[in-house]
């Protein structure tokens, strides 16, 4: 091999050896843009499945209010039997491909814990830190925060006990009047009904869905009302 063949050779690994520099140099380039834009799709698809995952507590939190006319103390109450009525459990159906269960609807999509807050008798807060895991709130940071209102169940609730009391009372009323009017308190109208078979068994007919005796209305007693609602419901 000449010396003009040797320095051909040379020049030709040289080059391959540049082009090899260059493709790595692209290649890491790219991976710097693809990184950060598919860390960005996978905290989108996050919180999307954390949003509904939100709401379906929020649905569930409210379906435990309609059973049990109260708001729960934590988000376990929604599949532990804790409470007089309890019907659920409340979350047991898949959500984004995962079982709702203690061991997977406690966790938003990053896997860290849901945050749960009774603010009042009728609203509590359920929220996810986000992506970052910690609480720097919905307004300046990445948290997800959803308010449950359970004041329409209660009302559906009430009116829905409303108009069974109601219903017994007049057919209580047929049988009886005018020889036996019913009490005038809530506690020992509810007795008497239940008593002669008009109104089921349960203690939960003293009062409201609100937690408010009945109002009584008649004389003799003719129906009753919630005072939270002002006027006669289900008469």
């Amino acid at each position: 091999m000449n010396h003009s063949t040797l320095a051909s050779h040379r020049q030709a690994a040289g080059f391959t050896l540049l082009e090899v520099i260059v493709v790595l140099s692209i290649i890491t380039l790219l991976i710097g843009i693809a990184v950060p834009s598919l860390t960005s799709l996978s905290d989108s698809e996050n919180v999307r499945a954390t949003r509904s995952e939100l709401e379906n507590l929020r649905t569930a939190v409210i379906n435990y209010a309609s059973d049990t006319e109260t708001i729960p103390a934590t988000l376990a109450r929604l599949w532990q039997d804790n409470t007089q009525g309890w019907g659920g459990p409340y979350v047991d159906a898949p959500v984004q491909g995962k079982s709702l269960s203690a061991d997977s609807y406690d966790t938003d999509a990053w896997g860290n814990l849901y945050q749960y807050i009774r603010l009042s008798a009728t609203q509590a807060q359920i929220s996810s830190y986000g992506p970052n895991g910690l609480r720097d709130g919905s307004q300046s940071g990445d948290d997800l925060e959803l308010l449950v209102d359970i004041t329409p169940a209660l009302r559906q609730r009430t009116q829905e006990k409303a108009e069974v009391l109601n219903g017994a009372i007049d057919r209580y009323n047929s049988a009886y009047l005018p020889g036996t009017p019913l009490p005038t308190t809530a506690v020992q109208l509810v007795d008497r009904l239940q008593a002669t078979g008009y109104l089921p068994p349960g203690n939960s007919w003293f009062r409201d869905a609100f937690g408010d005796f009945w109002q009584l209305s008649g004389s003799p007693v003719s129906y009753v009302f919630s005072s939270t609602f002002g006027l006669p419901l289900g008469h």
